[in-house]
C-alpha cells in the first residue's frame, strides 16, 4: 500500500511535468546523496523530489522543491510516512528565495502552525495549535513581520473554549493585555 501511494504521487507529478514546454518545468529524482550536492549548486533551476528512506528500504518521507534562477521558488511539499499513509506536513511557498505565501507545519500529531509570508516576513493572521495535555490554540495578527493587532490564547476545556490571555500590539509594541483569572474547572 505504502509504494502505490508513494507512486501514485510520483506519477502524479511526473505527468504534468512532461506536458510542461520547459525543462526546468520536468521533475528530477535526486537520492540523498545527491541531494546535497544539487542543493550546493547556486544556479539551480527545476524541480527536484527527494525520497528519504530508513530502516529496510522502506520510504520515511517525501519532498518536493522548486528553484528558479538558483532560488527557491513556488511551492515545498513534504510528506511524512505514518501509520499507513503519507502525510502532507509542511507547505512553503517562496518567490525570489523568500518565503511568501501561504506556509502550514505539522508534526501530525500534537502541533500545527499555519499562516502567511509576504516578502519573507510573517503577515496576517497566524494560527498555533497545540494538543498535548490541553487543547491550546494561539493566534496572533501579523504586519511585516511585527506582532501588529490580536494575539490570543485559547484553551479548550471541557470542550468550551476559553479565552486564557489577549494582547493587543502596534509595531510589535504591546498596547494593551486582558487575562482570564477565572477558569472553568476540569
Amino acid at each position: 500500500m505504502e509504494n502505490k501511494i508513494v507512486f501514485l504521487i510520483l506519477f502524479v507529478l511526473i505527468t504534468t511535468s512532461s506536458y510542461s514546454q520547459t525543462k526546468e518545468d520536468r521533475y528530477i529524482k535526486l537520492s540523498q546523496f545527491e541531494s546535497e550536492e544539487y542543493l550546493a549548486n547556486p544556479v539551480k533551476t527545476g524541480n527536484a523530489y527527494l525520497i528519504h528512506h530508513q530502516d529496510k528500504g522502506k520510504v520515511r518521507s517525501l519532498e518536493i522543491k522548486k528553484y528558479k534562477n538558483g532560488q527557491k521558488d513556488g511551492e515545498w511539499l513534504a510528506f511524512l510516512r505514518t501509520i499507513g499513509a503519507f502525510d502532507l506536513v509542511n507547505v512553503t511557498n517562496y518567490k525570489n528565495g523568500l518565503k511568501h505565501g501561504y506556509f502550514f507545519n505539522t508534526d501530525n500529531h500534537v502541533y500545527s502552525e499555519e499562516g502567511y509570508y509576504k516578502k519573507g516576513e510573517k503577515h496576517g493572521a497566524w494560527i498555533k495549535k497545540n494538543y498535548e495535555d490541553v487543547e491550546t490554540i494561539e493566534t496572533t495578527t501579523y504586519k511585516k513581520g511585527k506582532k501588529h493587532g490580536v494575539y490570543s490564547l485559547i484553551q479548550v476545556i471541557n470542550e468550551k473554549s476559553v479565552v486564557l490571555k489577549k494582547e493587543y500590539y502596534k509595531h510589535d509594541k504591546l498596547i494593551k493585555e486582558t487575562v482570564n483569572s477565572t477558569l472553568p474547572k476540569l
